[in-house]
């Protein structure tokens, strides 16, 4: 049996679908995950994780990546496990991107390796993007059973600012 996708419970101004997960296909068949990404018309595709990580922890995932996965945009920003993002600036934009997204009705997954703290820092961080203050934002991803794992992750949620009101369409 394979984890759950968990659905973020988005406030009403936000049309879009947020699920949390770890790695497709580490715990799982991959097809398992494609067909419930596909039931629940997930658009977007965020992966959280270096390729190595990927080829190491879910080897299907990562031939079906490299030949394309149709139906998904890949939208990939890579940060070490238990770390924050190196590039600030990059990261700003891509949580914000993915807040746009959101606001405009996309449905996104967002994963790492095992769907906690990578995953719940960013999911947190595209809330804040489409304007919830942190502590909501945080609140709103631990009851979806993630959030940081670390203090520098937390520290990052709740300090660094995203560029709000640019993913508000």
């Amino acid at each position: 049996m394979i984890h759950p996708l968990r659905r973020v419970a988005l406030p009403t101004a936000i049309s879009g679908g947020l699920w949390l997960t770890e790695m497709p296909g580490r715990a799982g068949p991959l097809s398992d995950y494609l067909a419930m990404a596909r039931d629940l018309r997930i658009t977007g595709l965020v992966c959280l994780v270096a390729g190595d990580e990927i080829a190491t922890l879910s080897p299907d995932y990562a031939t079906a990546r490299a030949d394309g996965l149709p139906g998904l945009t890949l939208l990939d920003f890579p940060i070490p496990d238990f770390g924050i993002p190196s590039d600030t600036a990059a990261f700003a934009d891509f949580v914000t991107d993915l807040g746009g997204r959101l606001m405009a009705g996309e449905r996104l997954m967002i994963h790492c390796a095992a769907g906690i703290g990578r995953t719940g820092m960013t999911a947190a961080m595209v809330l804040r993007a489409t304007g919830l203050p942190a502590d909501d934002a945080l609140a709103v991803i631990r009851a979806a059973g993630s959030g940081p794992e670390t203090p520098a992750q937390m520290e990052y949620v709740l300090n660094t600012q995203p560029a709000q009101g640019q993913a508000n369409p």
